[in-house]
């Protein structure tokens, strides 16, 4: 349990370093960029300034609560390999880029453009009005989409799987006035839980209700090693603590709800100082990285459009970039 404390104590000593963007990424922590996603290293580096490392004119972008807007390139047309890297980059960088003024890009582009970025994966059945089968179609009418998808409960995607999504893509086709969708950055939430109640979850195991797919709570991020969450509340079957340990020991039913009720007052107490609403307009087509942060639907995504207007959303998401591991040797070992 040491050990766990040495690495969040890490994460704040992390931020009085040279560090890039506002959340505690320093420049030794994205050099750790390892054999489960293609992206050179970043090597010889003398300032926090990913852009002078890798300068760009395919897109600017301008910061927001979290993550970033960016302008200038339509995804419509095909994107160079050169500027998908940039593009990974800043999405360990910014965790979340919202490309602007896209219009409509069509299905079949937009499952193109994300293979860029990995294998795309889709493990839902298809919609019969979803123009592809690699676009999860979401709307708040059962005829355009499904509905209630992502309203429960914070979650990161692909939860239920033994290599949880690593990029996720979310296009807006039409839009209602109320269907915002919702953003919290894991960093930054963990940064203010206190330490015992990090030692519990760094105990903890879940076993998903939809695949019996078992993963921790707490693992590494698979490219910068530093401790992130993978959990969907509404969907654990049963916790395990100390898993593939002599003191291994699966909760009862009682004992897996409080764990949730706990775990949602943390995430609840904190909403309001760190989640970035998104509201849609026109165009929006985001990216994100799944490994950093959580996401919820708004309950106004399911407000009937006879009210509010069709709403409807194409999702992609991207295989994850290998299994669950917990490890946080980078931080142990720069900072004990």
């Amino acid at each position: 349990m040491q050990l766990l404390l040495t690495v969040f104590v890490a994460i704040g000593i992390a931020s009085s370093h040279q560090k890039i963007g506002a959340f505690g990424y320093d420049c030794e922590t994205l050099n750790l960029i390892g054999a489960c996603i293609d992206l050179p290293a970043l090597e010889n580096i003398t300032e926090c300034d990913i852009h002078s490392l890798k300068p760009t004119n395919a897109y600017h972008m301008k910061p927001m609560k979290l993550g970033v807007a960016v302008y200038g390139i339509d995804l419509k047309k095909p994107v160079s390999e050169e500027t998908i890297i940039q593009i990974k980059y800043d999405l360990l960088k910014h965790r979340l880029l919202i490309f602007k003024n896209q219009g409509i890009v069509p299905a079949e582009r937009q499952v193109s453009l994300m293979e860029q970025f990995g294998r795309v994966i889709s493990l839902h059945p298809k919609h019969p009005d979803s123009p592809h089968h690699g676009v999860l179609r979401i709307s708040n009418h059962f005829r355009h989409g499904y509905q209630k998808v992502g309203v429960s409960a914070w979650h990161t995607d692909g939860f239920f799987v033994e290599r949880p999504y690593s990029y996720v893509a979310f296009h807006i086709i039409s839009i209602s006035m109320n269907g915002d969708t919702w953003f919290l950055p894991i960093n930054e939430l963990l940064t203010r839980v206190d330490k015992e109640t990090l030692q519990r979850w760094d105990r903890l195991w879940y076993l998903s209700s939809i695949l019996n797919v078992t993963n921790p709570i707490l693992f590494a991020h698979p490219i910068l090693k530093m401790p992130t969450l993978n959990i969907h509340l509404n969907m654990v079957k049963h916790f395990i603590w100390d898993m593939n340990t002599p003191q291994e020991r699966h909760t009862e039913p009682n004992e897996t709800q409080q764990i949730i009720n706990d775990m949602s007052a943390v995430l609840y107490d904190e909403i309001s100082a760190l989640q970035y609403t998104h509201k849609w307009e026109k165009g929006d087509f985001i990216v994100f990285d799944n490994n950093a942060i959580l996401h919820k639907a708004s309950p106004g995504t399911q407000v009937m459009p006879h009210k509010d207007g069709i709403r409807i959303m194409h999702r992609t998401t991207v295989e994850g970039h290998c299994p669950l591991e917990k490890e946080y040797e980078h931080y142990r070992n720069s900072y004990n």
